[in-house]
């Protein structure tokens, strides 16, 4: 279910950025403040302004970057998710932790996941601290 969603969300915004480049030929221009905050993590302020149910509805619509799957060989899963260090399973896990317990979500990259992880994070990890 998620995942048909996804791939909407990826499809129309792969649509909208061709639409952008395509209207005058330049690159599309993003505000520093955009591409600052892309990696930045999610904290409990910024999921309480949204009306999201879930940890994934919230990526979804404020860092749906953290979703993207990595193209390296062995990357098939996508991130793996920790609740509070603990390994909890894949994106679909997402669906089920309730946003307004969410105190932060932080995106790791592949190094970093397996760094602190061990092997077996290919696309990385996604954490997410519930508030205390």
């Amino acid at each position: 279910m998620w995942a048909a969603a996804f791939f909407r969300f990826l499809i129309l915004a792969t649509l909208a950025a061709a639409a952008g480049c395509a209207s005058n030929g330049r690159a599309p221009r993003f505000a520093e403040s955009q591409v600052r905050n892309a990696s930045a993590p999610l904290v409990e302020a910024d999921i309480a302004r949204t009306s999201t149910q879930t940890a994934f509805e919230a990526i979804q619509e404020l860092r749906p970057q953290y979703l993207l799957r990595a193209r390296v060989r062995g990357a098939v899963d996508g991130p793996v998710v920790y609740v509070d260090g603990i390994r909890v399973g894949g994106i679909e896990a997402l669906n089920n932790i309730v946003a307004s317990t969410i105190g932060e979500i932080r995106r790791l990259d592949p190094t970093e996941a397996t760094i602190r992880f061990g092997s077996g994070h290919a696309d990385g990890a996604i954490l997410v601290a519930t508030k205390r």
